[in-house]
């Protein structure tokens, strides 16, 4: 082999480093291909430079986000590392190339052999003073942390940190790559403020010592924007994850898993402000690219069940019920019911089936992510409060109320301690305590406690959400059961001002208004105007009855569709009560009876009568209602306009 030989093969080396080092994975991996394949020819396939040349290609295949690919590389050059001394400094590189691909991969187990054998011939070789040292814990750290154990991963940081106290480590990517870790740590433990201020240093260190394109300055901003989101800081925290989207976009290419991580952040952002279908896109878009990792990776499976959450919220609830049902099942086959992407998909599908009405099965499955979570985070993480905080309301719905109350309380204390009296998460918790007050019949306190939850929410940049459409609807729905019509409608109109603007119009949320304000048109003697609200609704509730249908629950879920059937008693009943009615209303009541009766009117004779049909002609306002059991008689002509005939007594 000639010189010249090998300072061409030296400089596709070169060549390779040096766009690495940049972020520029792209420019950089034909280069390292082009060095292999010379480094094999030229040197042997067991040479220490091909090694050099498999460790320098695996490791850009991981970063170009081929993570699969890498595995191979990497390993073949821990296996030349290894037919060496055993125990070499070359050895402990190798091993921690090869653990940081199964970490990408997903495989922890194998992620944590790998690093845990690169920290131990470091310490042995370098000591525990040494730079090197310090990398080895800040990367098996990401595993701990990866595996749920938090205060192992936190601990192992500081080590680190301790490590590189001169002042030229002390400034570096090492010193920036390790606060950045103690961010995500302060983050997954719910110290949101903390967490903020490492990711601020961090992005200080890299933004001095690295091109303004670079990934890893990406991976700060991004991580920046979801503190600050989860804090309820959304617009800061969309600009931050959009500016790192963009610099991965344009670094690794719109495709990679990293780039597509940013988008279900930008997701969060969007969902959080009530762009549901903004999210969606984004959601969908990194759900099909980060398929690539696998379809066990955690990454795609948090995709999955954030997707399957945003249905549930779009009222698409047989899509999500379907699909958690999916991921829940095949947790059990990966043993995976330890991972924090199981508990979110417990919440999710218990938060489903107790907006359906299931309550014992959603409250099992809240228990589930409840152990989980404090397994993984501890009893005082704001995951924690906000499990504690939905099974408040179910004991609630049972009139359980002393139990109810120990849970709202627990939750407030949580969140008061991590987030302060400010946050979404604590206005969440006093509109529950505020339902808790009501069922208790506590008007005062209920009312005190569901406008400091607004007052909250209108304080939150971009407050025009689903929770603060909620907000008003509880206290249109207060007002209404205490009989102060007016401040009700005015709440329940705003709310579904909100609610229209963000949902599809069948969505069951604005049915769920609708019928509120024909509530408080009933109990103001507007009947014509509570037959219309009643009947704008009606289709939606269709809809509703066919997704709860198609959901896996069971039991208690039948007394929602009983309550759903019951809204024809008060559209029959308010019928009766209006003079001159319009004949599209007695047509449209009449197609809700035969919905009801599961009979087309093409079936029907000419007159069809609708006998012994129970329903409230009082108590709409909230006050003891009385019943009158009356028949209803509809009559069709020949030309099958449908008239109202007077009903009788029975």
């Amino acid at each position: 082999m000639t010189s010249h030989q090998q300072d061409d093969t030296r400089s596709l080396y070169q060549h390779s480093v040096v766009h690495f080092q940049n972020g520029q994975y792209a420019k950089a991996l034909p280069y390292a291909e082009q060095f292999c394949i010379r480094a094999a020819a030229e040197y042997g396939l067991t040479s220490e430079v091909h090694a050099t040349g498999l460790t320098n290609l695996g490791l850009i295949r991981l970063y170009s986000g081929v993570t699969r690919e890498a595995e191979e590389p990497l390993l073949q050059a821990y296996r030349i590392s290894k037919e060496g001394i055993s125990k070499s400094l070359d050895v402990a590189e190798c091993a921690g190339n090869l653990g940081e691909c199964y970490r990408a991969l997903g495989d922890l187990e194998k992620a944590h052999h790998y690093m845990q054998e690169t920290c131990d011939i470091r310490e042995e070789i370098l000591g525990r003073n040494h730079p090197q040292y310090a990398q080895s814990l800040n990367n098996l750290a990401s595993v701990f942390e990866g595996q749920g154990d938090l205060p192992t991963a936190e601990s192992l940081l500081q080590q680190a940190l301790d490590v590189i106290t001169p002042p030229e480590e002390k400034n570096g990517l090492l010193h920036a790559s390790i606060l950045n870790n103690l961010g995500s740590i302060s983050q997954e433990q719910g110290r949101y403020d903390i967490a903020e201020q490492y990711y601020q240093q961090a992005l200080a260190l890299r933004e001095d010592n690295l091109n303004c394109q670079h990934p890893d300055i990406a991976t700060t901003l991004g991580n920046l924007g979801t503190a600050l989101e989860q804090k309820g800081d959304y617009l800061t925290a969309e600009t931050y994850i959009r500016r790192a989207l963009q610099i991965r976009e344009k670094s690794l290419g719109p495709h990679h898993h990293r780039t597509a991580s940013l988008r279900m952040n930008c997701a969060a952002v969007s969902r959080a402000t009530g762009d549901y279908q903004e999210s969606e896109l984004l959601l969908i878009s990194a759900k099909d690219d980060l398929l690539k990792l696998g379809i066990d990776h955690p990454h795609y499976i948090t995709c999955c069940v954030n997707l399957a959450a945003l249905h549930h919220l779009m009222g698409r609830y047989g899509e999500a019920d379907r699909a958690l049902k999916t991921i829940l099942t095949r947790a059990e086959e990966i043993t995976g019911k330890t991972q924090p992407w199981y508990a979110g998909a417990c919440i999710c599908r218990a938060d489903l089936l107790r907006s359906l009405g299931a309550l014992d099965e959603a409250e099992e499955l809240y228990h589930t992510a409840l152990d989980v979570i404090i397994q993984i985070k501890g009893k005082h993480h704001p995951d924690t409060a906000s499990i504690l905080n939905n099974l408040a309301l179910i004991s609630a719905t049972r009139k359980d109320y002393a139990e109810a109350e120990r849970m709202i309380t627990a939750a407030l204390n949580t969140i008061t301690a991590t987030h302060g009296t400010e946050h979404p998460d604590f206005a969440a918790a006093l509109t529950n305590a505020g339902e808790i007050e009501r069922g208790r019949g506590n008007f005062r306190q209920a009312e005190e406690a569901h406008l400091e939850s607004l007052a909250i929410r209108e304080k939150i940049p971009g407050h025009f959400s689903l929770d603060y459409a909620t907000g008003l609807r509880n206290l249109a729905e207060l007002y209404l059961f205490f009989g102060r019509y007016d401040e009700a409608h005015r709440y329940a109109t705003s709310a579904l001002d909100v609610r229209t603007n963000l949902l599809e119009s069948h969505h069951p949320d604005i049915a769920d208004l609708q019928k509120i304000l024909g509530h408080i048109c009933a109990a103001t003697s507007q009947h014509s105007e509570a037959l219309s609200f009643f009947l704008s609704a009606a289709p939606s509730d269709d809809i509703l009855k066919g997704q709860i249908q198609e959901t896996g629950a069971s039991g208690d879920k039948s007394t929602v569709l009983y309550a759903i059937d019951q809204q024809i008693d008060l559209i029959i009943s308010l019928l009766v009560l209006i003079e001159d009615m319009p004949d599209t209303m007695v047509q449209n009541t009449f197609d809700r009876v035969m919905k009801r009766k599961e009979r087309s009117c093409e079936d029907l004779p000419y007159t069809c009568v609708y006998t012994s049909y129970e329903f409230r002609t009082t108590g709409i306002s909230g006050k003891s209602p009385w019943r009158e059991e009356k028949t209803v008689q509809f009559m069709r002509n020949s030309e099958g306009t449908t008239k109202l005939v007077s009903p009788q007594n029975t």
